[in-house]
């Protein structure tokens, strides 16, 4: 290309690619040292913001358990070693593969002569019947078992970012609404609206804590319970977030920050991935969000703890979900063999096939092993997706056990689950 000739440059760029050329003036693609001149490159698209604020903070919720449990380790490893100096180095390589391990044998936990891991999941089925046992006392127990116990605690602790709970089980609703509608009436309500005042703490709490309905049932329900329609969209977008659903915030906080859609909350979202959005742009503001979180976290846990007034410890709950679970499952196993004996393989066996049990739990049993289902379990399903599979195989039939077990599930208490995404409350 002699430097006197006249020539056009052209660019494209994408968001995820570049490209160009040069040419004449008739637009033929030009040439420089007999290479013609023109490129193109691919690279990965950028993301967005709140995506890599969410993997950040994961970082940091994954490097704080760490450093919990080797705090934890520290405190308990000499007198473990008294019992089992091998004992935490176990553990820690538990997800090795067995050649791969310092010790060349199969127990992850115990590894006794008289006690080993299938002894152990035989004495206590999950780690919420240790805890029950352990806060029934009656015995010395092994400081191993002591060790598991805290471990789990420790490691899934939930968050302490307010006080709607206390030792002696869930707060009293008033008093939780009360923060609430305080904190609103006095710092988020125009000078000339009428206060937010709920007519009936009882029923509220009734419609918060119920199984029986959704996030949009509960929301219309709290809408008539104070009198409020969706064009009050300040309160009713309060009460719509303490129902679990989805909201824009520039409803009720002047900010531009919210005119765009990533505005938009659900209390469902954990806490602290929230905070370390939102409490930087709400500053004292956020406390309001805490407080609405409050209020779903005391319908969230008061169904955890079934509401029963001797039902103060969550391992007590959680032994009954599964024993409420293993007695469902057997139930249903023998009502799937009268009802519909062609379907029982695919309900029960089948790793393909969303919202059967196999799904349900994220596991099968094949040669008597257990194995995930689904490669990085794609296709585990939610509970609703199990209940309407199940519903969609027995709802036709005459037989009782299949209709209470559709009754059950009508009420949200069939087949229980003790981990769930509501425990971090």
């Amino acid at each position: 290309m002699q430097n006197n000739k006249k020539y056009y440059v052209g660019v494209d760029m994408g968001t995820n690619s570049l490209g160009g050329a040069v040419t004449d003036t008739n637009y033929v693609p030009t040439k420089f040292h007999g290479k013609t001149m023109m490129f193109s490159r691919i690279f990965a698209e950028s993301k967005a913001a709140d995506q890599t604020r969410l993997f950040r903070c994961q970082r940091r919720r994954i490097k704080r358990s760490r450093q919990r449990i080797e705090l934890l380790n520290s405190l308990f490893s000499e007198e473990i070693c008294k019992v089992d100096k091998n004992f935490i180095p176990r553990l820690t390589e538990s997800f090795y593969q067995l050649d791969d391990r310092t010790e060349k044998q199969p127990n992850t936990l115990f590894n006794d002569k008289d006690y080993t891991d299938k002894d152990y999941h035989k004495e206590y089925p999950t780690i919420y019947h240790l805890r029950k046992a352990l806060i029934e006392g009656g015995k010395e127990f092994d400081v191993r078992l002591v060790y598991l116990a805290i471990h789990q605690i420790v490691k899934n602790r939930g968050h302490f970012l307010f006080e709607s709970v206390s030792s002696s089980g869930t707060a009293n609703i008033e008093d939780v609404c009360g923060e609430l509608f305080d904190l609103y009436n006095n710092e988020f309500l125009a000078y000339d609206d009428e206060p937010l005042i709920c007519p009936d703490f009882s029923e509220l709490g009734e419609i918060i804590k119920s199984k029986e309905y959704g996030m949009s049932v509960k929301e219309s329900k709290l809408l008539e319970l104070f009198g409020i329609t969706k064009k009050d969209k300040s309160k009713a977008t309060l009460l719509g977030l303490c129902a679990g659903c989805k909201k824009k915030l520039a409803n009720i906080f002047d900010s531009q920050y919210f005119n765009d859609v990533e505005s938009k909350l659900s209390l469902t979202e954990d806490i602290e991935t929230v905070a370390l959005r939102l409490e930087p742009v709400l500053g004292d503001g956020f406390e309001l969000i805490l407080r609405a979180k409050a209020l779903y976290d005391w319908g969230l846990l008061d169904e955890i703890l079934d509401n029963r007034e001797n039902q103060r410890y969550i391992s007590y709950s959680k032994v009954e979900k599964y024993e409420d679970h293993k007695a469902d499952l057997d139930k249903l196993k023998k009502c799937i063999r009268r009802v519909v004996p062609d379907k029982y393989d695919e309900c029960f066996k089948a790793t393909d096939k969303v919202g059967n049990y196999a799904s349900y739990v994220g596991m099968t049993m094949k040669n008597g092993k257990k194995l995930p289902v689904g490669k990085n379990n794609s296709t585990k399903c939610t509970q609703e997706d199990f209940y309407k599979y199940i519903t969609s195989l027995l709802s036709k039939s005459d037989d009782k056990d299949a209709q209470d077990i559709i009754a059950k599930i009508q009420m949200h208490t069939f087949m229980p689950k003790q981990v769930m995404k509501d425990n971090g409350v």
